[in-house]
């Protein structure tokens, strides 16, 4: 499409567009209109089956093209358009994601306190074990992170991988391992984020649903929570309704 000048491609799936929630979790999910590349990015890289970024890359190097996502069930339907930039209004919230078989890591090192160079010692060690790290959070002393669970053991040994890690880390800091836990990305107005994340927690608390970890991407479009893998369901539940069931 870039190549040849057009102003739209189009990408025809089996579903009505990009929809606000897996519809195979969430029956009631509905279909988003209007994304950005940013949010279609996020969306994808948090588990959305839409389209992967690669694919809207050369669309996303243009100025003006737009992708389209349509149904080839339901032709008729208008699907979602994606472009580099839409008018958001006074929505908050455009999709949540789940992502689920995830790993936590906690790591705390007080030796560090006033020292520079902390974050720096953490990275190089999951670089040398060739880690991918998804959703990070941090402070002066320690550092929680994700892992990726779609990057990370390619074989039967992730006790031996983290048994391995926790080893290099003993120089420099603690490092306390939690598994079971999903994140649900919350896809949408970020600049709202007060709003976003009041409505949110709220939502959460009258499940009695705990929030381990939050994130804000650097991307301005998505806020990353951490539940445990139990309770993705409900939160995800919960959030839909807050969000969207209500309009």
């Amino acid at each position: 499409g870039a190549a040849l000048g057009l102003k739209e491609v189009q990408v025809w799936k089996d579903v009505d567009g990009v929809l606000t929630a897996d519809p195979r979790r969430m029956p009631s999910a509905r279909p988003v209109p209007f994304l950005t590349y940013e949010e279609a990015t996020e969306l994808a890289y948090f588990g959305a089956q839409v389209l992967h970024p690669h694919a809207m890359r050369p669309a996303m190097d243009s100025l003006d093209l737009a992708v389209r996502v349509k149904n080839s069930y339901n032709i008729l339907a208008p699907g979602t358009l994606i472009t580099r930039e839409r008018e958001m209004g006074g929505q908050l919230l455009t999709s949540i994601v789940i992502k689920e078989g995830v790993t936590l890591l906690d790591i705390c090192s007080t030796r560090m306190l006033g020292q520079f160079g902390f974050l720096s010692k953490v990275f190089e060690i999951l670089k040398a074990h060739k880690i991918s790290v998804d959703v990070v959070a941090t402070s002066e002393v320690s550092v929680s992170l994700t892992l990726d669970p779609a990057k990370l053991w390619s074989r039967d040994l992730v006790q031996e991988e983290l048994d391995s890690l926790a080893e290099d880390f003993t120089n420099v800091a603690k490092m306390k391992v939690r598994r079971g836990v999903a994140i649900l990305s919350l896809i949408g107005n970020v600049h709202q984020s007060s709003a976003l994340l009041a409505r949110a927690f709220k939502a959460l608390a009258q499940k009695d649903i705990q929030v381990i970890m939050l994130s804000q991407g650097a991307s301005k479009v998505n806020v990353s929570m951490v539940v445990e893998e139990k309770d993705k369901e409900n939160a995800l539940q919960a959030l839909h309704a807050e969000f969207f069931d209500v309009e």
